[in-house]
């Protein structure tokens, strides 16, 4: 074997596990607003009382980083991307624009969680989003 298919070999191997991770890190994330969301816009869609997601990934380095798929309240799965195994998640669902931000974990080991939503075809200019602190369970 000569030494530059060696090299190849090495690299190859170097890189498969970074991989073969990314298939099992699925996030499933069960949730509950820790307040009630405010009425907003009439142009703002209302929120689900439990609002559930489940974010694969697709494509992503050994650090998190790259294509995710996400499934959440709007349905799924959409294409969307991460900067992390831990976020932040985002991804637009039709033309409402998600992005999933973890803040960090309670006494009892759940999870807090920043959930904003931008409708991009929205009338207002600015427009007008809606950011929901929430708890989840993460499986």
């Amino acid at each position: 074997m000569s030494l530059s298919l060696r090299l190849v070999a090495l690299a190859a191997t170097a890189v498969l596990p970074g991989l073969a991770a990314a298939e099992g890190n699925r996030l499933t994330l069960a949730c509950a607003p820790l307040a009630p969301a405010d009425a907003g816009s009439e142009e703002t869609a209302p929120l689900p009382a439990s609002p559930g997601f489940l974010l694969a990934p697709v494509k992503t380095y050994r650090a998190g980083a790259g294509e995710i798929q996400a499934t959440g309240p709007d349905g799924g799965p959409f294409a969307g991307v991460t900067a992390s195994h831990t976020g932040p998640f985002a991804w637009t669902a039709g033309t409402v624009l998600n992005t999933l931000t973890v803040e960090g974990t309670t006494a009892d080991g759940r999870t807090l969680v920043f959930w904003h939503r931008l409708d991009q075809a929205q009338a207002a200019v600015p427009p007008a989003g809606q950011l929901v602190k929430l708890i989840c369970e993460v499986s």
